[in-house]
C-alpha cells in the first residue's frame, strides 16, 4: 500500500468522524427559520417550520427576550453546522474518488 493511499485513507476516517459528529449537532438543534411578525408596537419571533405540508409556526417570545436572542443563536449554530457538513461531505466524496482511483 502507498503511503499515499494510507494518508487518504487516515484522513478519509477522520472525515466520517466528523460527519457524524455534525450530525449529532444538527439533531440537538431546532429545525426551521425565525420569522418575525409585527403586532400592534412590538416584534415577536416565532420557529417557522414545515409539518408534513404544513408550515406551522411556533411562538419563540418578544423581540429583546432572552427566548428570542437564544433562538437566533441556535439558527446561527444550525447554519454553521449544516455549512460544515456538507464541505466534509464534498471533501468524502472527493477523497473516495482519489482513493478509488475515479474521477
Amino acid at each position: 500500500m502507498s503511503v499515499i493511499k494510507h494518508i487518504l485513507e487516515e484522513e478519509l476516517k477522520r472525515l466520517q468522524s466528523l460527519e457524524i459528529k455534525y450530525r449529532s449537532e444538527l439533531e440537538k438543534l431546532p429545525k426551521g427559520s425565525i420569522s418575525i411578525k409585527q403586532r400592534n408596537k412590538g416584534a415577536y419571533f416565532y420557529w417557522a417550520y414545515r409539518n408534513k405540508e404544513k408550515i406551522k409556526f411556533k411562538y419563540i417570545g418578544k423581540e429583546e427576550s432572552n427566548e428570542a436572542l437564544n433562538a437566533i443563536e441556535q439558527r446561527a449554530q444550525r447554519i454553521k453546522y449544516a455549512e460544515l457538513l456538507k464541505k466534509v461531505q464534498n471533501d468524502i466524496k472527493e477523497i473516495q474518488r482519489s482513493v478509488n482511483g475515479k474521477r
